[in-house]
């Protein structure tokens, strides 16, 4: 569950929060 914000670093946060809710790039 801890794993949705870790790779959002570089802005790739596409297969982080894929598989959780939603793409948080907004």
């Amino acid at each position: 569950m801890l794993a949705k914000r870790y790779v959002v670093r570089d802005g790739e946060v596409l297969h982080a929060d894929l598989n959780s809710l939603k793409p948080i790039n907004e």
